[in-house]
C-alpha cells in the first residue's frame, strides 16, 4: 500500500506494552484509548469489589452481590452517595487505598487526554500515485499534496529521498538513502495544494528507465509552522515502486475563483491522459 498511515515497524524491535506506557498511549488511536480506559476502569473496580466481598461485613448493605461493585465504583471515583458505607476496619483501609489510586488514575487520564488533544498534527493529504510524465517538454516525476485544513502552513519545507539497496566492492549489500532534488523545496505559505516535481535528467537517480522500479521506498517529509495553532507540524509519506503511473497528468481540482479558491478533494487522486 502506498498510502501508508500506519506506524512504521522496525525489524528486530518488539512492541512491548508497558515498556513506555506514555509513548504507547500517545500513539494509539482515540477509539483504542477509550476502550483501554473503559477496560482498565472496569477491571480495577472488579478487583476491589472482590476484595470487599472477601471481607466479612465490609459494607453496610450486603443483600445484593452487585452492591460490592457499586460501592467500589463510588469509592474509586470518590462519589460517596452515603447509601453504601464501609463497616469494617479492614474495609476502611481498602477504601483509603482505593481512593488514593482513584485520584492518581483520574489525574493520569486527564493528563493523557490533554497531551493528545494539544499535540500538534497536520492534515496534509498526499496523492495516491507518483506520475512519470512529460511536463514542459521534460520527463519528470510528479506527485502532489494538499492542506485539507485550508489554513496557512508558514515556511513549509519538503524533502524527498529514495531508499534502495547498493552492493559494495566487497559484496556487502547495504540500504542507502539518496536525496532527490525537486524543483521547489519550500513555499512561504502552503494553504491549498502543492505539486512536487523532480526532473529526470542525466543527473537524476532515476536517469535509467529500468531504475524507475528499482527502489524500495520514496520517502517524503514535510515540516512547517501552523499559523492557527502556532506550532511546528510535520508529516511523512511513503511511495512504493508499484505506485508509479506513466504518461498521465493530475486532474485539475482548483476552481478559477481568485477571491475564494477551493479544492475538489473528491478528484485529488484522479489522473487524465496528457492533452486532455
Amino acid at each position: 500500500m502506498s498510502n501508508i498511515d500506519q506506524k512504521p515497524q522496525l525489524l528486530g524491535v518488539k512492541k512491548v506494552f508497558g515498556r513506555d506506557l506514555y509513548f504507547y498511549l500517545m500513539h494509539i488511536t482515540w477509539p483504542y484509548l477509550y476502550l483501554l480506559i473503559f477496560t482498565s476502569y472496569m477491571l480495577i473496580n472488579l478487583i476491589f469489589s472482590a476484595i470487599y466481598y472477601m471481607i466479612p461485613n465490609s459494607i453496610s448493605d450486603t443483600s445484593n452481590i452487585f452492591n460490592y461493585f457499586y460501592f467500589s465504583v463510588q469509592s474509586f471515583s470518590t462519589i460517596g452517595y452515603g447509601h453504601l458505607t464501609p463497616t469494617a476496619d479492614l474495609a476502611n483501609l481498602v477504601v483509603m487505598i482505593q481512593t488514593i489510586l482513584g485520584l492518581i488514575y483520574t489525574a493520569s487520564i486527564t493528563g493523557i487526554f490533554f497531551s493528545k488533544l494539544s499535540r500538534p498534527h497536520s492534515k496534509i493529504r498526499f496523492s495516491k500515485n507518483l506520475l512519470i510524465t512529460e511536463f514542459n517538454g521534460k520527463k519528470q516525476l510528479i506527485f502532489r499534496i494538499g492542506n485539507t485544513r485550508g489554513n496557512d502552513i508558514v515556511q513549509a519545507n519538503i524533502k524527498v529521498s529514495a531508499l534502495h539497496q547498493v552492493e559494495t566492492s566487497e559484496g556487502e549489500i547495504l540500504r542507502e538513502i539518496i536525496d532527490i532534488p525537486i524543483t521547489r523545496k519550500s513555499t512561504p505559505f502552503f494553504r491549498l495544494t502543492w505539486t512536487i516535481r523532480h526532473e529526470l535528467n542525466n543527473e537524476s537517480f532515476f536517469k535509467e528507465s529500468e531504475r524507475y522500479q528499482n527502489f524500495e521506498r520514496l520517502l517524503i517529509t514535510i515540516i512547517g509552522h501552523d499559523s492557527t495553532f502556532s506550532n511546528t507540524i510535520y508529516d511523512r509519506h511513503i511511495y512504493l515502486p508499484t505506485d508509479i503511473i506513466y504518461n498521465k497528468r493530475f486532474k485539475d481540482i482548483l476552481n478559477n475563483d481568485l477571491n475564494n479558491p477551493t479544492i475538489d478533494y473528491l478528484n485529488f487522486d484522479s489522473t487524465v491522459e496528457i492533452g486532455k
